[in-house]
Order: structure tokens, then sequence, then C-alpha cells
């Protein structure tokens, strides 16, 4: 390694890197690659090099001269010019032709780039996303995004192209496509892995299967390879990379996997591709590897190695006549020349660079006995000259009372110093060698027993490879005084002297005790006669408290399963007249300002009592003092005191006042009375509290119920409005572009009219000038006529999505027109994050239901995924699909590649106020609360929700195909 220091900081570099280079890409390059982000690749028969830009086009590169051509985006001529859309795939046909796959649809090139037209798929109006293209023999593989399969015939000078039935497709979606066995095809779709054979048109389908090892862990395949061994590689997002290996006697395929502990960079791996000498290379998120396939062995290659680039685009890369691997990523190329790849063999020495003996330090560089060899001036030798070498080789003394060592370390490989890794053993201690990385470079030992050992350390360099350069240390723990061999002796012979003296006192005592129990034996025996007669008599009480307490059990699960003030109070007055003496029953509510006690509930035996109210400052009133000290109150009368009641004017002799609270609240008071004396003793005092205790439960119950029904009706209204306000929002917005294009082209017709009518006056208008003028006029006239009706256009889709939020109608909605007009209306909230919706519904899908309600909960679901499926910054895909259902009903399926949701989340996603990004503002937690309520109630449908974290998530709402008819509401 080479170290230069400069005035801006300490640079490095590395003569013998040479299997790296790096291509970076900039929108202000002028020669080199003019656009940051390299989709695809192709290397060409001429030697040139084909890179499919994200938003410029295509760059033709000569290796030799640099860029000699480029195919930019022209919106003035969409027919001659490559949209400012990502280039998905680049494919080389015959007599210098060049297909170009985009995300807006096919174009067709000649070699030089100077010539261009876009070729249209029948059936898909020109702009289908073309993603990914295959050569195959005389014939070019076609993968899109919504459409299927297709293919291109080079053998016939018509060059047609035929799309191919794939029915048997879940999703109509092709990410790769590559040869496999017997003239058959690899085909990696949304959810599976397919063969298929172009002839006979057979299939079979690998399904992923995460949770088996064998199995294929996932459908998100970015690469297809099949090595020289004939075995089929795979790169996936997310798990690494499979290989199928074999299949066992059923068929079914066996994978081997390849993952982030097999050493990958990352789990999202991009592209595969297979070296001249049959190594697997790999672009991952997190730099390149190489595997070989022999031995499944990982090497690693990262900014370290060469590698400037450290993320790469999926399906993104290709390989030069020359045996150059060449790798788009964000950022530009990278070009790997295997030929030249040279493993980094460098051994670094390992040195001590603290030690501590007994938490103290000690001189390190003492340890350090390759520095010397290396000509290093350590402060040891520059110390004592005549030291030699093997005077380190006497062990370090640890003494008894600091029986502690620690040692950190570092081995002196300045590269990459976070892929070095350590080991170390104590010989005479540890039975193997403990390793470490350079996180936790620090080997400690406490509490050793006395004795000689050798402690080993050694280190490798950032390629893993162990350096010969060891260090060993030999150490020495000196005893304490306790752990000598005379003081051990002496500990043996007082330990004997002592047991042989307890023997002889403990048989002594056990003689005398013996006499001792023999007299309590008989005495205890006439003991437990009595108390034989008290165990029966308690036994019968405590049968007595059991039944109770079950009894109690039962009243409470009946008394707080009632969410209704009236239920709860009938409840109450059922279970007391059962279990207490009770002539008398009344319960008061506390009012909402908290000042007054009302006798909501009253009986004296059936009869009901009136109500009647009680301040609960009120000085005379036992109910109003039993709320206030929230205390139970007892009151008892001798005959012909009591109190006569307004009914029967019966006198009660006993009274009983609880309160009603929970936690520091206070809802109530509830009385008891009886016409018996003293008919309340503790028993019933108990049972009258666990009372009390569960009428406040199921009355706090009751109030919370009640409150929360209100606050959903006011949220809901709240979510209504604001989704209102989304949707105005993406109306401006769609309808402003289209009417800014017009008066843009409205103002240059202008100009250009202006111009002519200056030539009139001026008598100086040739023929040229005038039919320049006009062709100008044409031009700008048909671009505003083509953004008005484009509005027009808009406009008359969001009619079609205009819902009435007044009244529940059941409309016929034709899906195949109502859903593409509610995406127009969406879009552009997910374009401008870099996402993208595609759209799949079958022909002539229809649906009797309520409109309103329906764009409500699509709108909510949407947002939610807007919200809350994609990380910042990372570009995703949503789906939204329509299908009938094998029952007749109608499926709506929502599906992200998102980050998923917890499975612990998952149970909870419809829950009110439940939200993973609680205090991140205006992420309340209602929105899938809300639509949930309008699928199940307005709607009659079902929803669910699944997903995996990291890989996406799915919601499916499924709608009955006839909507039963609204309920009219009811006149006062």
């Amino acid at each position: 390694m080479v170290w230069i220091a400069t005035r801006n900081g300490l640079s490095r570099h590395d003569p013998h890197r040479h299997a790296f280079l790096t291509l970076f890409g900039a929108s202000s390059q002028s020669d080199g690659i003019s656009d940051p982000s390299v989709w695809s690749v192709l290397a060409t028969d001429d030697g040139k090099i084909w890179l499919g830009l994200g938003a410029n086009g295509v760059d033709v590169i000569d290796p030799e001269s640099g860029l000699v051509a480029g195919l930019r985006p022209n919106l003035a001529a969409p027919e001659k010019s490559l949209p400012p859309e990502i280039v998905l795939s680049i494919a080389q046909g015959n007599q210098g032709q060049m297909l170009i796959g985009t995300s807006l649809g096919l174009y067709l090139s000649d070699t030089e780039g100077k010539q261009l037209q876009r070729l249209n798929l029948p059936g898909t109006g020109g702009l289908a996303e073309v993603r990914y293209m295959r050569r195959i023999g005389d014939k070019i593989w076609i993968g899109t995004a919504q459409d299927g399969l297709w293919q291109m015939d080079l053998s016939s000078a018509a060059n047609p192209i035929e799309r191919i039935s794939t029915d048997w497709l879940h999703e109509q979606r092709i990410n790769v496509i590559e040869p496999g066995p017997n003239d058959s095809l690899w085909l990696a779709s949304r959810d599976s892995l397919i063969l298929f054979d172009p002839n006979s048109r057979r299939t079979e389908k690998i399904k992923p299967n995460a949770s088996n090892e064998r199995a294929l862990a996932s459908s998100a395949i970015t690469a297809i390879v099949t090595d020289n061994s004939g075995r089929l590689w795979l790169s996936t997002f997310g798990t690494g990379i499979n290989v199928l290996e074999k299949r066992d006697a059923n068929g079914t395929p066996l994978f081997h996997r390849i993952g982030t502990a097999e050493g990958l960079p990352h789990a999202n791996v991009n592209k595969l591709l297979l070296d001249k000498k049959g190594r697997i290379w790999a672009s991952t998120d997190d730099g390149l590897a190489m595997i070989e396939p022999d031995t499944y062995k990982v090497h690693k290659y990262q900014h370290a190695d060469g590698v400037n680039l450290s993320s790469y685009w999926a399906r993104s890369g290709g390989i030069t006549a020359q045996g150059e691997i060449l790798f788009g990523g964000v950022g530009g190329l990278t070009v790997v020349r295997p030929d030249f790849l040279d493993e980094w063999r460098y051994q670094p020495p390992l040195v001590i660079t603290d030690a501590r003996i007994g938490g103290k330090s000690v001189f390190a560089n003492r340890f350090n006995r390759i520095l010397p060899k290396l000509g290093w001036n350590t402060e040891a030798v520059s110390k004592n000259p005549k030291a030699s070498e093997s005077s380190v080789e006497e062990p370090l003394i640890i003494p008894a009372n600091a029986n502690s060592i620690a040692l950190e370390f570092a081995a002196l490989d300045y590269s990459a110093p976070e892929r070095n890794r350590y080991a170390y053993q104590l010989v005479g201690y540890d039975n193997e060698w403990i390793e470490t990385d350079a996180n936790r470079r620090v080997v400690t030992y406490t509490n050793l027993t006395p004795g000689n050992y050798q402690l080993r350390l050694r280190a490798s360099n950032r390629s893993g490879v162990w350096s010969e350069n060891e260090l060993q240390i030999a150490l020495k723990v000196l005893p304490a005084w306790h752990e000598t061999w005379w003081f051990r002796g002496l500990q043996i012979a007082s330990v004997l002297g002592a047991a042989f003296a307890l023997m002889q006192v403990r048989t002594r005592y056990l003689r005398q005790h013996q006499l001792q129990l023999e007299n309590q034996v008989a005495t205890r025996t006439a003991e437990m006669h009595d108390s034989n007669l008290h165990l029966q008599h308690a036994n019968a009480e405590l049968e007595i408290s059991a039944e109770t307490l079950r009894q109690l059990g039962e009243v409470g699960r009946d008394i707080t399963a009632n969410l209704d003030a009236n239920a709860v109070f009938e409840a109450l007055h059922f279970h007391v007249g059962r279990l207490l003496d009770t002539s008398v029953l009344v319960i008061y509510r506390t009012s909402a300002d908290g000042k007054e006690l009302e006798s909501g509930f009253g009986r004296e035996g059936t009869q009901v009592l009136p109500t009647f109210h009680v301040q609960l400052d009120s000085p005379s009133s036992n109910a109003a003092k039993a709320g206030r000290e929230q205390q139970e109150i007892l009151l008892e009368r001798k005959a012909g005191q009591g109190l006569a009641l307004p009914i029967s004017g019966s006198r009660m002799l006993t009274s009983l006042y609880g309160p009603l609270v929970v936690g520091q609240r206070l809802l109530g008071v509830m009385s008891i009375q009886s016409n018996r004396e003293q008919a309340y003793g503790e028993r019933e005092r108990m049972i009258f509290r666990t009372l009390c205790s569960y009428g406040a439960i199921a009355l706090a119950n009751a109030e919370a119920l009640n409150a929360l029904h209100t606050a959903q009706a006011q949220l809901v209204q709240q979510e209504k409005l604001a989704a209102l306000g989304g949707l105005v929002a993406g109306v401006a917005h769609e309808v402003n572009t289209p009417i800014g294009n017009a008066m843009l082209a409205l103002s240059g017709n202008h100009h250009a009219w202006q111009k002519l009518d200056l030539g009139v006056i001026n008598a100086n208008l040739s023929k040229g000038d005038l039919q320049q003028a006009i062709a100008e006029g044409l031009e700008y006239t048909g671009l505003a006529l083509q953004n008005i009706k484009r509005a027009a256009a808009l406009i008359t889709s969001f009619q079609g999505i205009a819902v009435s939020y007044d009244s529940d109608v059941v409309d016929e909605i034709d899906l195949t027109r109502y859903l593409p007009d509610f995406v127009s209306l969406i879009h552009s909230d997910f374009e401008q994050f870099g996402h993208s919706i595609e759209l799949l519904v079958e022909p002539n899908l229809t649906l009797h239901t309520v409109s309103a309600a329906l764009t409500e909960v699509l709108s909510r679901i949407m947002a939610n995924v807007l919200d809350h499926a994609f990380a910042s910054g990372r570009a995703g895909k949503v789906v939204l699909q329509a299908r009938k259902h094998s029952s007749g009903a109608v499926e709506l399926i929502i599906a992200d590649n998102g980050q998923g949701i917890a499975a612990n989340d998952l149970p909870r996603v419809f829950e009110p106020f439940f939200t993973s990004m609680s205090g991140s503002g205006g992420h309340v937690g209602l929105g899938l609360h809300v639509a949930y309520n309008h699928i199940t109630h307005r709607l009659h449908g079902q929803v669910k929700v699944e997903s995996t974290l990291g890989q996406g998530t799915i919601v499916t709402i499924t709608l009955p195909q006839q909507a039963a008819p609204p309920v009219p509401p009811q006149s006062a």
C-alpha cells in the first residue's frame, strides 16, 4: 500500500489492484456515461457496449474511443425517440438491428444509434413495460410487466412479433428469461420459477417455501445462470443465491442457499454472470462477490478491493468478448477483469497495543517481538540494546493479589481493518481457538488457577487469510499463601480432626434427643385428638367460603359481561338479592360535573323507587358521605328506630353504603338495606364490596364503550373530509399539467403567427418563411390539442370517480373503466417518490355496489401503502388486481413489494388508533380501521392482510357481486 499525505488529508493507493475498474456516470458529463444510473448492459458483436440509463436514454461506448453515440429522449417526437424513462433491457438482432426495452414501450434502432422507431406489441397500445429480453438462437424472447411473454422471429425478414399464450401464469409479469435444457426456457415471474417448453407448451412451476431449507427461498428472482456442471444459479432479492443442485426421487427440486452467513456482502443479489473459468460473479447492494462453484466458497470484493460502487441494479450486467464482466449500478459501471484478479496475500504483523495486569497498565511493546524484526525502534529495544529475543521469552508474572490480565491487540493491515479477524487460545485453559472480530480486540482472563500458561494470538488480513506471524506470550500465575501446598495440607489435617470431634459430640446429642422424643410422642398423641376435632369444624367453614368465592367469580363474569348501564343495574339487582338479605337496593350515578348523585336505579322488593338527586357535599346524606370519602358506611339500628320506606312503610334496621370507584374516579354509590338487626356481618360485607367492585368495572366499561363510539363517529367524519381534500389535490395536480402544456403550446403558436404577420406587414415574406410559420403553427396547435384532449379525458375520469357521501346508492360499476380512472387520479402521488402502479383487471368484470364506499376504501388503502410500505429513497411497485372468485364474488388485490409488516403487528392493523409510525406527524392509525368499517358494513364484504417482513404486503378485499340494497333512513 502507498500512503500519500496531502493538505486535505490522507490517501492510499494499492498499485497491485488491477481487477476492478469504475466508469462513473453523471448527467453533466459530455464524453462519459451521461447518467448516474446504469439499468441495463449489453456487449455487442462489434465490440461496443450499450448502456441503458435511468432517464437519459442509451449510451453507446467504444472501449477504445469512449462515448460514440447516444439515443436521447425527445418529448416532441415520441415515435422516433426514447421516452425519459428507464431503459430496462437491450438485445441485438440481425443486420445491424438493436432492440431497446423501456418502461414505456419497445424500440428498434440501428447499431450506430442514429435511427430509432417504436415497435408496437399487438394489443398493448405500444406502451408495454419491457422488463427483460434474451436472444436465443434466431429468436429474441421478450418479457413484459403486464402482458406476459413474446417472441421476435429473426429468421423471417419481417421479424414478426408474436405473443405467447401464458394463461398458466398467475400474474402476466416476466422478470427474467434464460435458456433451459432441450430448447426450453427458464422464466422468473412474480410468484414462481417456471420451466417452459415453447414447442409442447408444457410448464413446470417451482414455488418458493422459505421455511424449507432445501426449497426455493423466494420468488423475487433477479438473474438466472447455468454453470459448467449444469446446475441452475438464481439470484434473489432478500434471500441471497439459490442453487438448484438436483432433484429427489419424486422429481422435487433441491436447492442450496448461499446468504450473508456464507459470506455474501448483502442478501439483495442483483445479477449473476459466469466468467471464463466457470466462476460465478454476483452484484449485490453492498459490493461484488465471486463464488467458486465446486466449494461454494464466497470471495467478497468491496471498496478496499477497488469496487467503488456499492449498489447495483437488478438484471444489469453483461460480458464482453474479451471476458470482461460488466455490472451496471447506482453511480455508473463496474468493469471486472478476472484475469487480473489477485487475492490480498499480505500477512500483517500482530501487535499488543495495551496490556493490563490487575487493572494496571504495563509496558505493551515488550510482547511485540515481531517489531524489531521489521526494523521498528521500540522503546524496549532502545532502552536495552543488549536485549535479545530470548529475553522476552521469560514468562509474564501475574501476582496472586492481581490475578487478572487484559491484552488489547491489532493486526497491522490498514486496507480494510474492519474485515480483519482474530483468534486467541490460552494453552492450559482453553481447549480450542476462540475467534473474534475487529470490534472485540481484547482478551481478558481473571481468577486463573496458579501455574504456567502459554497465550497464543493470531490475526488475518482483510481476505480472511490467517497470518503466519503468530504471537506467543508465556504467563505464570503465582499462588496466594492460602493456595500453597503446606497450607492445604494443614487444612486437610484440621478438617479430619474436627470431623472426629464432631462425630463424638453428635453421638452424645442423639442419645439425649431420643429420650426427649419418646416423652413428646405421648403428649402429642393426645393433642392430635383435640386438633382433629378443630380441623373438622374449620374444613366445614372453608367449604362454605370456597363455594362463596366460586359464586362470586360467576357473578363477576355475569356483571362485567354487560356493556350497557341498565343491564349492569339489573344484573346487580339480581345477584345482590340472591346473595344478601336485601329489602331495598339503590344505585346512584355521579353526574357529569361530579357535583351530585342521581338515583339511577332503585328497587324496594320488586317495586321501582322514584328517581331523586343528592348533592355530593350534603352533610345529611349517607350516600353522599360514602361517595365523597370513598369508603364503606354501615348503619345498624335497634327495633323501632329504623327509617320507614316510601312504598311499604317497613322500617329498615341495617343499611350498607359502598362507593363505586375505578382508580380514583367515583362512578356512583350502591346502597342495600335490611329489616333485620345486624344483617350484614363481615362475610356479607365482603360479598357487598366485591359486588361494588364488579359494578364499578362494568359501569366504567359501559362509559368507555359509549365514549369510543362517539369518538369513532367524529373521527370517521374527519377522515372523510381529509380524503376529499386529497382527492381535490390530486385532481388539481393532474389537470394542471396538460393545461399548462397547452398554454405553452398556444404561446408558441401565437409567436409563430406574430412572425407571419410581421412578414406580411413588411412585405418581405418568402415562401420558405410562410411554410415554416405554417409548420410551426400546426405543430404547436397539435400539441395544444393533444394536451386539451388529455385534460378532457382526465375530467371524464374524475367524473367517473366522483362520489356522494350523503347516501348509499348501489350502482353497477364496470371495473375495466372504473379502476383505470381511479389509478390515473393517484399515480402522481406515487410517481413523485419513484413508485409505480401496475393494474390487472379481468375483462367484462362488473360489480353492483356502493361506489362512494369503494372509492374511499381504495383511497385509504393506497394512502396507507404510500405512507408505510416503502422505505425512504427506495422505489417500489404496487399491483392493483381485480378478478372473479370461484364463489362468484369479486376480489380486489393490492400487493406491494415494500418493507412489509412485523408479525406481532399484523393482527392489529385494523384496530382504531394503531399505527407503526406513532409520533410521526399525521399518523393517528385510523386509515385501515375506517376502510375495514366501510368494507364490512357498507360494502358487505371481507378483507384480509398478508405480509412478510422485508418482502411486501398483500391486501385482499372480497365483495359480493350483487350488494344488498341500502336501508333507507327512518323518519322521525
